[in-house]
């Protein structure tokens, strides 16, 4: 494992917006690193064209540079621009050059999600609770206090990265101090706490036990102990505004080992379901490379061929791949609509179930002790304004609230239907023939014929990797749950 330091002389996270005015710290050739950002911003406006690592030393071009407005590859076009017009920057070989690293403008960085999380337990092990609103001086204090709790965190020492994202992330703290309110204002002196990103630690892994097949179904992000010897576990979710469209209850992938679905569905189709996917990507690939056939792909089988096939579908270009998953030929999100559909009433409460955890609290064969570990749902709210960080009191819900909603919408009148207004991938509008613009599949879960959740099966990232099920409450949901 990469120590601290190494860890923080690595990262991308300063920014060059503006090239007459670099921080003292970015090491380059003044004239030619001005020179390739305007070539840059002649091509695409973007804030922050170019990001430098933590020694100043050597410098990545942002990934909106990858693809042009066509969606060509112009990566090729841009470095031998580079090579011949400003060779003496120092950056990566290749592909290599291009990459968003952790930097924002203004507080609002591109970080892991886990930062948060990380940043909420850090803010709670300092025990105290904070006011709306703070200025950026005081938010800075306070981020370099919560990151001398960081090493305090059980867990944090999987991703020691985290840290250095700490820094001026003003949005995160906002949504960090809202959720750490909170959660004080429920345990009141917290001891420990604990990140369970990577790994449940042994003081809280009997909280976690397997459900339904479902691997962590416990689903906190933090587990907090107090002096009471009570532990707390919370599902963080985060906004920046109670205005604000309300984060995704679920966001987690459909197919693979770690798939939202076990549980829900057979072990027969899961399996199906991840074969016909492979079997989309052998048409794909057959469809776009002369070299291959779709027979010849679905024989590619051994290790070194899987491989390889990841490699074919990363190099083909996101509009091209857009309309392959909107072709009819995507056995996988015709399969997929089939088996979420197959008994909508069964799988609503299923996955309701799954939503929110309730079987925590219900589960026979390994029931939780809440007694000693008490469940909750909180959604902190916050995040930079002008040269304030407001916050706003968090959103929380606990486990016998949940089960209470969710008892009351499963004994309902539960359907799923395609969301109206919305076309499957491979759907046209059968009045204007169009193709679906979007290369997803929609669903909406009625209770008593009102619309309570929003679901999406969609791809977001790598195409090689499993699609993930998103799902999101509705204003009428949100109205029971109150």
């Amino acid at each position: 494992m990469l120590r601290f330091k190494e860890y923080l002389n690595e990262a991308f996270n300063i920014g060059i917006i503006d090239p007459d005015d670099v921080p003292d710290i970015v090491s380059q050739d003044a004239t030619q690193l001005k020179k390739l950002f305007n070539y840059l911003q002649g091509k695409l406006k973007v804030d922050i064209p170019l990001v430098s690592n933590h020694t100043g030393k050597e410098l990545k071009i942002v990934r909106d540079y990858e693809f042009d407005a066509s969606g060509k590859d112009i990566r090729d076009e841009i470095l031998k621009w580079v090579s011949e017009n400003t060779p003496d920057l120092r950056m990566p070989k290749g592909n290599k050059a291009f990459g968003n690293g952790t930097v924002g403008k203004a507080g609002k960085k591109r970080v892991n999600e886990n930062t948060q999380e990380m940043m909420v337990a850090a803010l709670c092990l300092l025990n105290k609770t904070w006011k709306s609103p703070m200025s950026l001086a005081d938010a800075i204090d306070l981020i370099n206090e919560a990151k001398g709790e960081f090493e305090n965190v059980e867990g944090s020492s999987a991703r020691p990265e985290l840290l250095d994202q700490f820094n001026d992330n003003f949005d995160d703290l906002g949504t960090a101090i809202s959720s750490a309110n909170a959660i004080i204002a429920e345990v009141g002196t917290i001891d420990k706490a604990y990140w369970t990103g990577k790994t449940w630690h042994t003081d809280i892994k009997s909280f976690n036990p397997p459900i339904g097949g479902v691997q962590n179904y416990n689903s906190s992000d933090i587990v907090v102990k107090g002096s009471n010897e009570i532990f707390y576990g919370y599902s963080l979710k985060k906004k920046g505004t109670k205005e604000s469209a309300d984060p995704t209850l679920i966001n987690k992938p459909i197919t693979g080992d770690k798939s939202v679905l076990k549980g829900i569905l057979t072990k027969e189709d899961l399996i199906k379901l991840n074969n016909m996917k492979m079997k989309f990507f052998d048409w794909v690939i057959g469809e776009h490379y002369s070299e291959y056939t779709f027979r010849q792909a679905q024989k590619m089988t051994g290790k070194a061929d899987l491989k390889k096939k990841n490699g074919l579908i990363r190099d083909i270009p996101l509009k091209t791949m857009g309309t392959y998953l909107k072709s009819r030929k995507n056995f996988f999100f015709k399969y997929a609509n089939t088996v979420l559909t197959n008994e909508p009433e069964e799988f609503c409460k299923r996955f309701m179930e799954l939503l929110f955890r309730t079987k925590l609290g219900t589960d026979d064969k390994n029931p939780i002790n809440q007694n000693l570990f008490k469940f909750f749902l909180l959604t902190g709210i916050g995040k930079k304004t002008g040269q304030e960080v407001i916050v706003e009191t968090a959103d929380v819900h606990d486990l016998p609230s949940a089960i209470t909603l969710v008892t009351r919408v499963n004994e309902s009148d539960l359907e799923m239907k395609k969301t109206i207004g919305k076309l499957h991938a491979w759907e046209r509008d059968p009045e204007t023939g169009k193709q679906s613009k979007a290369a997803k599949l929609f669903y909406t879960i009625f209770s008593d014929k009102v619309p309570i959740i929003d679901l999406q099966v969609r791809y977001k990232g790598s195409y090689t990797a499993n699609p993930q099920f998103q799902a999101v409450a509705t204003a009428k949901f949100k109205e029971l749950f109150k």
